[in-house]
């Protein structure tokens, strides 16, 4: 019996184990995921007007890009936003 219930519990943690690990593998995939900010989105995210947004988006050094339509990867703009600029 104690060799059948030792079995069990280490079933049971190696089970956790692997969720544990699917769930890191997920992290790691979402991280690494590519997503846009559309414009429109950019003026309600700092609450300003259209012509700051458009200033924003004509900066040679905003990483804007044209897909469609003006966008800014997310991570580009967290990376654009640390930076100091007068």
């Amino acid at each position: 019996m104690e060799i059948n219930d030792e079995f069990s519990e280490l079933t049971k943690i190696m089970k956790e184990i692997r969720d544990c690990l699917v769930q890191l593998v997920d992290i790691k995939h979402k991280e690494d995921e590519i997503s846009f900010i559309p414009r429109k989105d950019i003026k309600s995210i700092f609450n300003c007007i259209d012509t700051t947004v458009a200033k924003m988006f004509n900066r040679d050094d905003f990483p804007a890009i044209m897909i469609g339509e003006h966008k800014v990867e997310k991570t580009a703009l967290k990376k654009w936003l640390q930076e100091r600029r007068i």
